[in-house]
This record gives structure tokens, C-alpha cells and sequence, in this order.
């Protein structure tokens, strides 16, 4: 069965607009944060009838979007091959506490029908599981990193976070704990990581053990012990960006 290579057009079209109606409401929101000092209590809000505001008018206009972007949103294919591109590339942005993440959810929380809501979110977390679980392993361990991070962004939004665990059954049907299985390196990648193998050498008579000191024991000791240390904050740091936490009690 071939691609449908029209519907994923359309997909990609719509995405486009969308990210960046949500970056322009995410400038809106920094520019009214950073002016709040200028006006004081007892400033009165506009009329309803007045001017509609440029939020208002972002609005109006993602809510078309999603009109359209909907019907292609229930379609596992497209989820992952347009839909699951921007969540990666949102969730590895420099935006504080996945904040560009958790907004995409709150506009399809907003435009999206139930229905679509579900089969959505559960072809994005499935399609992300299968990434991680296929994506090479390097030495800086970059692919894992970019689709752990995405995922943290993802369950860090409250609602969608009590939304997997109670309708999409994140623990045995999404495998949610595969996620904590990082793929080892390669003998190759092994090799370019740790250049120089060291171990205790020692023999074991009458109960005294006999440790070789010597000077370049010692140096391809200090090589291997750095070589663990890199391997160790490669894999272990940069997890999460700048001002993120960690998903709280849902």
C-alpha cells in the first residue's frame, strides 16, 4: 500500500502554520509577562467590543487550522511522519520548561475532539516508543536524549499525563518502562568511548592480594576512569532543559 503522499503534503502544510501561530502566541505571552509593571489595579480592560486583541485573532485562526488538521490526525502513518517531527523538534527547543510543548498540547486539548484526541496521543506515544527504541546509538547518545527529552515534555502536561495513565494504559500498552533501557554502544562506538581498557590486576594467594602499582598501570587507570566519567555524563546529564521540572502529582 503505497504512502499517501497528499494527505502528508496537506499534514506538513498545516504543521507549518501551526508552529508558527504557536511561537507568535508564545512571544505575545513573553511581551505581556514583561509588561505587566506598566499598568496598575486599577487600569479597566478594553470593551468586548472594541479592537479583538492579536491572542483573540491567533486563536481564531489555530482553531481553523485544527479544523482542517484533524481528519489527518487519527492516521497512525501521518502521526508518524509529520506529527511526531514536531514534538521532537519542540521538545528539544530552548523554550524554559517545555513550554512550547505543553502549549501545542493545550491547543489540541482546545480544538480536538475526544475521539481525536485519542487516537492521536496514542499513535505519538507508540510512534516515539518505536524511534527510541530503533534510534542508532552513538557515542553522545544524541537520538535517545532527543526522544527522552520529547517524551518528558509530553508528561509533564498534566492533563495529557492523567489522560495516558487512565485511557491509553502507558505501563502495558505504550510500554512506558522500555524508556528506561538505554540501547548500549556498539563495539565500535565502545571502542572511540573508552580507547585505552584498564582493570585490577591482582592474584589471589593465602588470602593476600597483590595489586600491580606500577606507573603505567596507573596512567591507563586514569584514561579509563575519565573515559567512565564522559560515558557517565553523556548518559546521565542534559537530560532536561533550562527552567524544566519533572512531572508533579497527577
Amino acid at each position: 500500500m503505497s504512502p499517501p503522499r497528499a494527505d502528508i503534503m496537506k499534514t506538513q502544510l498545516l504543521l507549518g502554520y501551526l508552529e508558527k501561530l504557536l511561537f507568535m502566541d508564545l512571544d505575545g505571552e513573553m511581551m505581556d509577562v514583561a509588561g505587566q509593571g506598566k499598568f496598575s489595579m486599577e487600569t479597566k480592560p478594553p470593551p468586548l467590543t472594541n479592537t479583538r486583541s492579536k491572542k483573540t485573532s491567533i486563536l481564531l485562526i489555530i482553531s481553523q487550522v485544527f479544523e482542517k488538521l484533524s481528519v489527518f490526525m487519527r492516521n497512525p502513518y501521518i502521526i508518524e511522519q509529520c506529527l511526531m517531527g514536531l514534538f521532537l523538534q519542540l521538545g528539544t527547543s530552548c523554550s524554559p520548561g517545555f513550554q512550547s510543548v505543553s502549549k501545542l498540547l493545550d491547543y489540541m486539548w482546545a480544538f480536538m475532539q475526544s475521539f481525536e484526541i485519542k487516537a492521536c496521543l496514542e499513535g505519538l506515544m507508540l510512534s516515539l516508543l518505536s524511534g527510541y527504541r530503533f534510534a542508532p546509538s552513538t557515542t553522545d547518545f544524541k537520538q535517545q536524549r532527543i526522544y527522552l527529552r520529547t517524551v518528558l515534555a509530553i508528561v509533564s502536561h498534566s492533563q495529557t499525563r492523567r489522560y495516558i495513565l487512565e485511557k491509553l494504559d502507558l505501563f502495558d500498552k505504550l510500554k512506558f518502562p522500555m524508556y528506561m533501557h538505554i540501547k548500549p554502544l556498539d563495539d565500535m562506538g565502545l571502542e572511540h568511548t573508552a580507547p585505552v581498557v584498564w582493570w585490577d590486576m591482582y592474584t589471589e594467594e593465602d588470602g593476600n592480594e597483590e595489586v600491580e602499582k606500577d606507573k603505567e598501570a596507573e596512567q591507563r587507570k586514569a584514561a579509563y576512569l575519565k573515559s567512565c566519567d564522559d560515558l557517565q555524563q553523556k548518559t546521565e546529564g542534559g537530560m532536561s532543559p533550562s527552567g524544566a521540572k519533572g512531572p508533579g502529582p497527577s
